[in-house]
């Protein structure tokens, strides 16, 4: 379940506090720098009178007054300015401290916000994909329910007869003891030496992708198949050996004695088969092959 983006802030914060805690003890130390600056202006002010009046004396003008023309001088073109400088910069200093706590703000919310999004997507998939597994089960259990609706109406007729009716979409002729696979009007049926297997025991025994198998059906009708092909179609390596463990847990009936793939499997059927062809509007979008 996503966290909230608050939670993320929060969590991500102790990667920021000691920055941020650098700059606010820079920031802190600004108000004392500019006062230290501050009294070595006025010390240098106090000596600089001194100087002008010890100058004034030398001249025979001590008996005159204190030279105020001269020392007004100074504060005016030499005190003045370097109090100026100093808040000047204080204030630039500040403000750039500000600024870079600011952007630190921004990088974690942007960051933040990433991760509560990818959390948002990854949860909105896996709903999805239960979503998906339902349909899946349900459209199964009904064919179950026609399948066994069907077998009573046969009366216990034999495995391989009931198999038969002429050559099977991508499989044997009937009397064949090997694998076959038999559209039943978009509802297959699988079976080798006469005993009833699964689509992926199928796929194993005939050394195709099963991908292609459920591809097949799924143009063919097989609302199942089309699921689980659609579920299988873009994973590959672990991911696909992830996803078809799962879909098989959910549907033994379909996937049940499946053979994992290859860690280097493409995403793609590795096979091409002419008899394929293009979903109809009506059924579960396959995709592109």
């Amino acid at each position: 379940m996503a966290r909230s983006l608050e939670q993320v802030l929060g969590e991500l914060e102790s990667g920021y506090a000691g920055t941020r805690s650098i700059y606010q003890t820079k920031l802190d130390a600004i108000p004392g720098e500019i006062q230290s600056g501050i009294a070595q202006a006025d010390a240098k002010l106090a000596e600089a009178n001194t100087n002008i009046l010890d100058a004034s004396r030398r001249r025979g003008l001590g008996f005159s007054g204190i030279p105020v023309g001269e020392q007004a001088k100074y504060a005016a073109t030499d005190y003045a300015p370097a109090i100026a400088n100093l808040k000047s910069a204080g204030k630039n200093q500040e403000l750039g401290i500000l600024e870079a706590m600011q952007g630190l703000d921004r990088d974690k919310r942007a960051q933040g916000q990433s991760i509560y999004d990818s959390e948002l997507a990854r949860d909105f998939q896996e709903r999805q994909f239960a979503e998906q597994i339902r349909q899946f089960n349900e459209n199964l259990r009904a064919q179950e329910r026609a399948a066994a609706a069907s077998r009573a109406a046969a009366g216990g007729v034999d495995l391989s007869r009931y198999l038969g009716g002429g050559q099977a979409a991508g499989g044997k002729a009937a009397g064949n003891s090997g694998p076959q696979m038999v559209n039943n009007g978009g509802s297959f049926a699988f079976s080798n030496g006469g005993k009833a297997i699964t689509a992926a025991q199928y796929a194993s025994l005939t050394g195709a992708d099963l991908r292609d198998v459920l591809y097949q059906m799924g143009t063919a009708g097989d609302r199942s198949a089309a699921a689980a092909y659609n579920q299988l179609r873009t994973k590959n390596g672990n991911d696909l050996n992830a996803t078809l463990s799962i879909i098989a847990k959910a549907s033994p009936h379909l996937l049940g004695g499946y053979k994992p793939f290859a860690v280097s499997a493409p995403s793609a059927p590795t096979k091409s088969n002419p008899s394929l062809v293009k979903p109809t509007t009506n059924m579960l979008t396959l995709g592109a092959r």
